[in-house]
C-alpha cells in the first residue's frame, strides 16, 4: 500500500515534492484529500461531505490534470459537466499552465 506521496511519483510518475496539488478522490466521491508540498513538509488537506457527493466524471485511467478553478468548483460542489467553456477560453486556459 502506498501512501499519498508514494502514489503521487509510483502510479502517476510525477515528483510529489515539485510544489503541486495532487487531489485524490474517494471512490464513493464522497472525500478529497489535496496533498502538497511546502519547502520543509507536507500539507494535507482533507475534506469529506456530510451528504451528496463531489460532482466530477473520473475518465478511465482514474486521473486528470484539472485547473485550480476547477478545483475550487470541484471543492464548492458545482458539477463539472454543467461547465461549458468556450473553445477560446479552454485554449486560453491550457496555453497559460
Amino acid at each position: 500500500m502506498f501512501s499519498l506521496s508514494g502514489k503521487v511519483s509510483e502510479v502517476f510518475g510525477n515528483n510529489p515534492l515539485d510544489g503541486s496539488l495532487y487531489v485524490f478522490m474517494s471512490r464513493d466521491k464522497k472525500k478529497v484529500k489535496i496533498l502538497m508540498w511546502d519547502n520543509d513538509g507536507y500539507w494535507l488537506h482533507y475534506k469529506r461531505l456530510g451528504t451528496g457527493t463531489f460532482q466530477i466524471k473520473l475518465h478511465d485511467a482514474g486521473a486528470e490534470e484539472i485547473t485550480g478553478v476547477d478545483l475550487e468548483k470541484l471543492l464548492s460542489g458545482i458539477s463539472f459537466e454543467r461547465i461549458k467553456l468556450s473553445k477560446k477560453v479552454k485554449e486560453s486556459l491550457y496555453k497559460n499552465r
